[in-house]
């Protein structure tokens, strides 16, 4: 190359750099009379590079196992930034400097939102339970209870009799005199057996007493939730909340808020409520205020480009069943049933069992 040609190169070179530059200024300037004029111009940019991209919920595969409970109960129990309170959103918003800084924020409406009462006396049949917590089997995406022990040990089932049926009851991990169970009512299933072993014998016990008709009585501690639907009203009537990923919520999230000085709250999802899991993407809330108006710019924003709502979350959770039991096999406050219905060789078991402990 001659020296001309060299020096034309790095003219050339040298106005590509200017425009360039040009093109940035103009753009910042662009960007930040947008945001001026109350349109959150760097998040529609992040959006439509590819930096910030809407992530579909994933549900964990639906078994009978605990682990496929959303974990309403114990939302947000545990400190969202690691020195707040429980029920507080790490909430972000403009300082003295204008640059966003964290305040936290308590949610009273998520302390709340489920209730906890101990039922010390519970009673129901042995086919009232359709949940287990606990198990060596428990990485088996098994759906149905019944399903389980004719997968795991159709030993323990055959032959289905009344003598084999006892034997199952009789085996030590079932601990009847000190047994725990969990009434989730969002749950399809309903009630859950909170066990530290045993599960096997019980569910082959399950199985064989549906089969043979005889009831088996079984007696413990309930731990009874009820969903308060007010409080999901109040929430979804204060706040936008949408779900992104967890990596960009103080990547190009809280670059694009932080640009347009408009606040926001952060929080966890429900456990169990999505598998981030295996090369899965997690996700975390977004807590938007209504009312506010660069607040409902953005969440106008993250709505078109198709993030997931929360708040539908919240909303399908109310339309679950009710808390009250619906079935005879269950009676979460006590009375007992009657003697002439249960099976007396089981209450025997049971009745040694709580004499000898």
């Amino acid at each position: 190359m001659s020296e001309k040609q060299g020096n034309k190169a790095l003219s050339e070179q040298s106005v590509v750099k200017e425009i360039s530059i040009w093109r940035k200024v103009a753009g910042s300037i662009r960007e930040d009379i947008r945001h001026r004029l109350g349109y959150p111009a760097r998040l529609e940019h992040a959006i439509t590079t590819g930096r910030l991209v809407p992530v579909p919920l994933n549900p964990p595969a639906d078994t009978f196992w605990m682990r496929s409970v959303i974990q309403w109960h114990t939302w947000m129990q545990n400190s969202e930034s690691g020195y707040s309170g429980p029920y507080t959103l790490d909430y972000r918003k403009p300082g003295y400097d204008r640059h966003l800084s964290c305040h936290d924020m308590p949610v009273q409406e998520v302390k709340h939102l489920v209730s906890e009462e101990i039922i010390p006396d519970f009673t129901c049949d042995i086919t009232a339970i359709r949940g287990i917590s606990a198990s060596k089997s428990l990485d088996k995406d098994i759906a149905d209870i019944d399903e389980f022990p004719l997968i795991c040990c159709p030993n323990y089932v055959e032959p289905v009799t009344e003598d084999h049926l006892l034997e199952n009851m009789q085996h030590s991990e079932l601990r009847l005199d000190q047994m725990l169970f969990a009434d989730y009512p969002w749950t399809k299933r309903r009630y859950y057996w909170h066990n530290s072993g045993g599960s096997h014998h019980f569910a082959a016990a399950r199985f064989q007493a549906h089969r043979l008709n005889i009831p088996v009585p079984l007696h413990g501690k309930l731990y009874l939730y009820r969903v308060n639907v007010q409080m999901i009203d109040a929430l979804c009537r204060k706040w936008h909340m949408f779900m992104i990923p967890k990596t960009e919520v103080f990547g190009s999230f809280y670059d694009a808020m932080n640009a347009f000085e408009c606040p926001f709250g952060n929080s966890s999802l429900p456990g169990s409520m999505h598998n981030g899991w295996g090369g899965a993407v997690p996700l975390q809330v977004i807590w938007l205020e209504r009312g506010l108006a660069k607040a409902d710019a953005v969440a106008s924003v993250l709505s078109r480009a198709g993030f997931a709502d929360f708040a539908s979350e919240l909303k399908n959770l109310s339309k679950q069943p009710g808390n009250s039991p619906t079935t005879n096999s269950v009676n979460p406050h006590g009375t007992k049933v009657p003697a002439v219905m249960l099976y007396k060789k089981v209450l025997t078991v049971m009745q040694f069992s709580s004499k000898t402990t």
